[in-house]
């Protein structure tokens, strides 16, 4: 770390490298003043990271209690001795690198794999190298077993496999504890290679985030928790770490239905990484098309189904169709209502559905039906852009059991937020996600304690149901958040605008700063042209 450069780390890296929990540096960040401030953020999932050196400073300040000092250490050892050590063995690359490191190794394939084939043999050699050792001493002993273990094309020769489990070897860094990041960089790459099919595969951690946040309890246990078509397992295990942060307990039961085996593999390594069991099976493009699960069994379900697949129009009627049939293009519905029934009494859920689900005519009678028993808590808009391959903006529908009467659903507007993380992909920064299910949890909290809570003007608004019926049961955020003259500002609201405003001041003097010299440049260039 004395290298003169200044180096950033993330909270796990800073929780790895002192020999803590997640947990424990997120209770140093709250409870102490004095804690260092963020630096920035970095990577697709805007990552706080801080620097090192000030935050090496910082743990100077502490000493390891005895009854927690590691074989070796004296009394009087900081958690800023162990922090510069750095237990464990050689750093790895940064997690800002580690796409860099997986492009940079992939010079010598180029020949003989595709960018996306070489990929999609990482999440497997990861797991491998984490999760079996022995076997993984197999592969680098005999290059050729591996190829086979792994089912890899035979054009790949084996001299040239042995470079590639040093890529593997290098991305760990001797550090177990980074081998969960270092399979979300693969998979989040593999969203990334602008290929159309990506969106079949992964949900963006922008969507991932906001959606486990607002379904993790702030105490109190979970005992299942399903995802009835869970892609790669992203939503699942988003939901695990976020609920590991708050200290809970894993569910007993975590399950969920892939839409292939390729999928389903990498559902059950990223969820087994997390220290985790779950069961997996194959699943259908609609509830109807495939097996289901019992009614009433899951205290959360989330998911990120397919939208807007045709179904015939004399299907067999179903039980989950609690608030009736769907339209011949109402497969959102029908996950809708699916993703309602499985819910315990006590259950909660969320799915993402596309902006017209919120408004279609033709599936009018179901959204008020669900409306009216009170199965809908939230809607919140999303950005466009979010998602690989594709501009679609999407809702987050947040659901419960049905209570069978409802007086407000709270509508979320964050249709603006975002910034462009590259030329066709935008992700929402770590604070954004804060405000978006700061908005549903403040919401939620109020109707607890007996309080009403208004929301934030110009993002949120709980609406009365009376007012949506007055719209035809239209539920769109950009349009009911905005529909009301905004209520007169208490002080706590005009503190939540003002930290707003304060977050979002140093983003406006960049982008003036930037779009100030595109203008000089575009100027420099039609003089050269005489223009």
């Amino acid at each position: 770390m004395g290298d003169g450069k200044q180096r950033l780390v993330t909270r796990a890296d800073i929780a790895r490298l002192t020999g803590v929990s997640r947990p424990a540096v997120t209770n140093w960040a709250r409870r102490h003043e004095d804690f260092p401030a963020p630096a920035g953020e970095q990577g697709d999932d805007r990552v706080e990271v801080f620097c090192a050196d000030e935050v090496a400073a910082w743990l100077d300040t502490r000493a390891v209690p005895a009854n927690a000092r590691q074989p070796g250490e004296a009394a009087g050892t900081t958690f800023g001795d162990r922090f510069r050590a750095e237990p464990g063995g050689p750093p790895g690359p940064d997690r800002a690198d580690w796409a860099k490191a997986f492009r940079n190794a992939y010079d010598p394939y180029r020949a003989d794999l595709t960018w996306e084939e070489y990929l999609t043999l990482m999440p497997g050699l990861l797991f491998t190298r984490l999760e079996k050792p022995e076997l993984w001493r197999r592969y680098t002993a005999d290059a050729r077993f591996a190829l086979e273990d792994q089912q890899i094309p035979w054009r790949l020769a084996p001299d040239l496999f042995h470079p590639l489990l040093d890529v593997v070897e290098r991305t760990i860094g001797g550090n177990p504890a980074d081998g969960p990041a270092a399979f979300d960089q693969v998979l989040a790459l593999l969203r990334d290679t602008e290929n159309q099919r990506a969106a079949e595969f992964f949900t963006p951690s922008s969507v991932t985030q906001v959606m486990a946040l607002a379904l993790v309890p702030e105490s109190g246990a979970v005992n299942g928790l399903h995802d009835p078509f869970c892609r790669s397992g992203e939503l699942l295990t988003s939901w695990l770490e976020a609920a590991a942060r708050r200290g809970l307990t894993p569910p007993r039961h975590i399950s969920g239905r892939t839409p292939n085996s390729r999928a389903r593999s990498w559902a059950r390594m990223a969820v087994a990484l997390r220290g985790v069991n779950a069961m997996f099976s194959d699943g259908a493009a609609t509830p109807l098309a495939g097996p289901t699960e019992q009614p009433g069994t899951f205290d959360r379900v989330l998911s990120n189904p397919p939208f807007n697949v045709r179904m015939p129009d004399d299907a067999t009627p179903a039980p989950h169709r609690r608030y009736g049939k769907p339209s011949t293009r109402g497969s959102n519905f029908d996950w809708l209502q699916y993703a309602v029934s499985l819910l315990t009494p006590e259950g909660m859920g969320a799915m993402v559905m596309p902006p017209g689900a919120a408004f279609t005519t033709s599936d009018g009678a179901i959204r008020r039906g669900m409306v009216e028993d009170g199965a809908v808590e939230a809607v919140v808009a999303l950005p466009t852009g979010l998602f690989a391959g594709t501009g679609i903006a999407v809702h987050l529908w947040f659901l419960r059991h049905p209570t069978g009467r409802a007086d407000e659903v709270l509508f979320v507007d964050g249709g603006e937020l975002g910034s462009m993380v590259s030329r066709t992909r935008r992700a929402l920064s770590g604070p954004e996600v804060d405000d978006l299910v700061g908005e549903v949890t403040a919401w939620r909290r109020g109707r607890s304690a007996g309080t009403a809570h208004r929301g934030t003007p110009g993002l949120s608004r709980a609406v009365s149901v009376d007012e949506i019926a007055q719209h035809g049961f239209r539920l769109d955020p950009a349009f009911l958040v905005h529909q009301a003259q905004a209520p007169s500002l208490s002080a706590q609201d005009v503190k939540r605008m003002r930290e707003r405003v304060d977050r979002l001041t140093p983003r406006l003097r960049a982008l003036h700063e930037e779009s100030v010299g595109i203008d000089r440049a575009v100027t420099e260039r039609l003089e050269e042209y005489g223009l």
